[in-house]
């Protein structure tokens, strides 16, 4: 699931990109805020990815817990 979100996520900034190559968004490149937007977009994957990692670490605990408790 989780590699789904990514999946789905990386799809979108692409297809971002691919609009501003295009000229499809051209607000944002008329403004000059491609670099600004580009940069908080990658500042937005390095949190999503590590809440991802930490969402990880999680379930292996709950895993952990799970079979703890069915052992008693």
């Amino acid at each position: 699931m989780i590699r789904n979100v990514l999946s789905l996520l990386l799809a979108t900034l692409i297809i971002f990109a691919l609009g501003l190559r295009m000229g499809i968004c051209q607000d944002a490149g008329a403004n000059g805020n491609v670099a600004k937007i580009l940069h908080k977009l990658d500042q937005i994957l390095a949190n999503q990815e590590e809440i991802f990692r930490q969402f990880e670490v999680v379930q292996e605990e709950l895993e952990i817990i799970k079979v703890r408790a069915t052992r008693r």
